[in-house]
């Protein structure tokens, strides 16, 4: 397993050194490489990631567990009614 599923608040891209900075972070998951091969929807990304995140054997011991947390799609959706004629 080489891809690991984590939820952080704080992301840093050092573009130099090619990697990248997280903290606070939590329920770091261990995912096969190549995750169900190089596609997916995020529903289903959701239901895997949260189905072996309870499980220890794929959990990351350097980063908290956290059961309590949820993970919210943010997509927002943007409507306009200035479109709409009587």
């Amino acid at each position: 397993m080489d891809t690991l599923m984590v939820a952080c608040t704080n992301i840093t891209f050092d573009e130099e050194g090619q990697s990248m900075i997280t903290r606070d972070c939590v329920n770091g998951t261990w995912m096969e490489d190549n995750y169900n091969g190089g596609k997916t929807n995020y529903s289903y990304l959701m239901k895997h990631y949260g189905e072996r995140r309870e499980d220890e054997e794929f959990r990351a011991v350097e980063i908290d567990y956290e059961q309590d947390i949820t993970i919210y799609n943010r997509t927002k959706y943007v409507s306009s009614l200035d479109l709409i004629q009587d």
